[in-house]
């Protein structure tokens, strides 16, 4: 007798290949999930709720001369802005636009803002013009400030935001506030960081070498002039150390809701150095709600006959970082 024998799925037969695919599926692990951002996972929301990438704007001021018409695509510090762009995107930001702010423009945040979420980042990569109007004795002053916008959300950042901060701030001077000096951890801190005036320009003005020769050398940025460290008492700094400062503020715009990201030195090159290192060495600072006031120190000057860097490749080799203070925001 003949025993039955059972029948097997033909491997090749598409019976087959289907059953394969479905075994397959069926054994397949789940991917695991994105370790991302405590602030994207607030802005994410609860488990299975549909995720919000936080957005990036890009905040600037016109770049025009006085009297002249301003346009939407000149604007001030892109490049700046390039570096701590680069490193929110890399922590799971994504840029939305730019928003310009024009001389005197005082048109309401319904007409032409956008409409902002909380879990957005306003990001302003300049000196913020809190004390400019103050200098315009002459008409080379005149061109050199940032003039006011004085809309809602420039008032909002500069006036609630940015003065907790900065009694005084301008190209010349910064003085930081009281409560902004109680966060250095000594007194003595407070003194010599609490009141600083920079050179304007980046000629070193000394005399080196036999007979009356100018040194051909300058300095990188807007360099520290003094420590007002008392009344009508400055100190210099040491003279054979040449330093500037930079500040970074992450706080939340009461009305608004979002959070603004205020990164800057005292001038163009300072502020994009300063964001170029944030990017490199300190990228969990721009993620996190606080203050930052650092050194920048300068191991070597400019060569005044140099042709100008093509890139900030430079500031890796010449400059040092002192963090002089970091705290949580002021309330």
């Amino acid at each position: 007798m003949k025993r039955k024998r059972t029948k097997a799925t033909n491997r090749s037969s598409p019976a087959g290949a289907s059953a394969r695919k479905a075994k397959t599926r069926r054994a397949r692990p789940a991917a695991a999930a994105p370790n991302p951002d405590p602030v994207l996972r607030a802005a994410a929301g609860p488990a299975g709720a549909n995720a919000t990438t936080p957005r990036v704007f890009r905040l600037t001021y016109a770049n025009q001369q006085p009297r002249e018409e301003p346009k939407l695509f000149k604007c001030r510090d892109g490049i700046a802005f390039s570096e701590i762009n680069a490193a929110l995107c890399q922590a799971g930001y994504s840029y939305e636009m730019t928003i310009n702010l024009y001389a005197d423009d005082r048109r309401a945040l319904t007409d032409g803002y956008p409409a902002f979420l909380p879990s957005d980042v306003i990001v302003q990569t300049m000196r913020p013009p809190l004390d400019d109007q103050s200098e315009t004795n002459t008409e080379s002053d005149a061109r050199r400030i940032i003039p006011r916008n004085h809309g809602p959300l420039e008032n909002e950042i500069l006036d609630v935001v940015c003065r907790k901060y900065f009694a005084k701030c301008n190209r010349k001077f910064v003085t930081l506030s009281d409560r902004a000096k109680a966060l250095f951890v000594s007194s003595e801190a407070q003194k010599h960081w609490g009141d600083l005036e920079f050179f304007e320009n980046h000629q070193t003005g000394k005399k080196t070498g036999p007979g009356e020769k100018p040194d051909r050398r300058r300095y990188w940025a807007a360099v520290i002039k003094q420590h007002h460290v008392g009344l009508h008492q400055q100190v210099p700094p040491a003279s054979n150390h040449t330093s500037t400062v930079a500040y970074l503020i992450r706080d939340q715009l009461p009305s608004i809701g979002c959070d603004v990201l205020v990164s800057f030195g005292m001038d163009g090159y300072c502020t994009l150095i300063w964001n170029h290192i944030v990017r490199r060495k300190y990228p969990d600072l721009i993620t996190k709600k606080g203050f930052v006031m650092a050194e920048l120190v300068f191991k070597e000057l400019q060569d005044k006959d140099a042709r100008p860097p093509i890139s900030i490749a430079f500031a890796d080799e010449i400059v040092d970082v002192n963090i002089l203070a970091k705290a949580d925001p002021i309330a």
